[in-house]
Parts: structure tokens; sequence; C-alpha cells
């Protein structure tokens, strides 16, 4: 195969009314008529112990400061994001053993998200209710249609949105999800399948083929900004 990459109370109220020596007759009558009361059988039984269910522990992987990432990353085991010290480019996390680990991007890892506040890049591809599909949080907001165009990529950028795809596509080649953050659209031309790869700062476009000779059919990329073709 070759590749071209680009979550009770009961009442009283029998008593109002009734003479209490009748009541008391009636009681004693009642009593006295009555069978002897067979005295309760008894048996000792061990003791049973009951122990309460531990409260679930609520999993985190972010905490605003390090002092409170220290602490939950110590209650879980797993290192936790300070996410008061994200810059663009870095992110710093706080062991359990305590210890600080910085990691830095040549690329934004993290952007504002709808409230302003840095957040890390999502990369994770999902499907809209019309059909189309479209990426987490992301700088570019990759939308891809949900079957094969001359613009089946859409990326946002300050000057407006960039249309990418093939000229002459089978409209037949439905996306399909590949992993996390990939599309695929398979048999786009005879042979060939479009692969689409969503990375932190890009959209990878490949086009693989079935054979060498499939490369042979290949039709022009189209690039749609504004009003150019």
């Amino acid at each position: 195969m070759t590749s071209l990459t680009g979550l009770f109370g009961a009442p009283n109220s029998w008593r109002r009314g009734v003479p209490t020596v009748a009541a008391v007759a009636a009681f004693s009558v009642m009593v006295a008529g009555s069978p002897a009361a067979a005295a309760p059988e008894t048996a000792d039984l061990a003791p049973v112990a009951v122990t309460a269910p531990a409260p679930a522990r609520l999993d985190v992987q972010e905490r605003p400061d390090v002092f409170s990432a220290g602490v939950a990353a110590a209650e879980l085991g797993h290192r936790v994001e300070v996410s008061g010290m994200r810059t663009p480019t870095t992110s710093t996390f706080v062991n359990p053993n305590g210890t600080q680990v910085l990691e830095s991007s040549n690329f934004s890892r993290n952007i504002p998200d709808a409230k302003g506040a840095l957040a890390p890049v999502d990369t994770s591809v999902a499907k809209a209710s019309d059909g189309s599909w479209g990426v987490g949080l992301h700088a570019l907001r990759p939308r891809f249609t949900s079957s094969a165009t001359s613009s089946s990529l859409a990326v946002a950028t300050a000057s407006g949105d960039v249309k990418f795809g093939l000229a002459s596509p089978s409209t037949t080649s439905v996306a399909t999800k590949d992993g996390t953050a990939g599309l695929d659209y398979p048999k786009v031309l005879p042979g060939v399948d479009l692969d689409y790869q969503v990375l932190p700062d890009a959209v990878k476009e490949t086009l693989v083929l079935a054979s060498a000779s499939a490369g042979s059919g290949l039709s022009s990329f189209l690039c749609k900004w504004r009003s150019l073709v």
C-alpha cells in the first residue's frame, strides 16, 4: 500500500364518648377470656458487623493550583495538571510523590475556550446532528462533510474559512471515523482512500492507494478561499 501524505401515628378517637369504667370492664373481660399467651421463644444471635461502603472517589485530571493538584495526585495515584499555570505552549503537572513536570511544545497545546480560559486542545472527531463531523476545541475548528465532496474539509483562519477537497470525488464515499482524531473517506476514487488526521496545530491529509497504478487516476485537489478557487 502506498500513501501520499499532505456522567405513622394511630388515632385515639375511639376513646371519645365511652365511659372510662366501661372501657376498663370491656378490657378486663377481653383479657380474662383470652387464652394465656405463650412465652416467646428466645435464641442467642451472633452479632453482625455492618460496614458502611466507602464513598466513591472522584477522579480528576486538573486542579487550579499546585497545592490542590498535589493533594489530588497523592490521593488518586496519578499526576494532576495545574490549570492555573497553563500557557499557550506549556502545561504543568504534579506527580503523586509531589514532584512537578513541565511539558512544553512548539505549537499551541492550550487555547482559549468559550469562557476565555486556556484549555487543552481537543483533536477528537465527533459526528454532528446534521451528519457532518466536527472537532473539539481546536484553533482551526475543522469541519468535515458527511460524504466526499470537492469541499470535504473546511478550516477556519483569521481571513475566513478555507475549504479543501478532490475535484471529482465519488459522492458515495461516506466518511467513517478512524480512531479518535481521524476520518476516512473510503474509495473516494477507484483504488484510492482519502484520510484526514487532526493534529494539535494542523489537519493532515493523506491519499492511500490500493496499488501503485491507482494513482494514475488522481484528479486535482481544490483549495477554496472566499471567492477564489
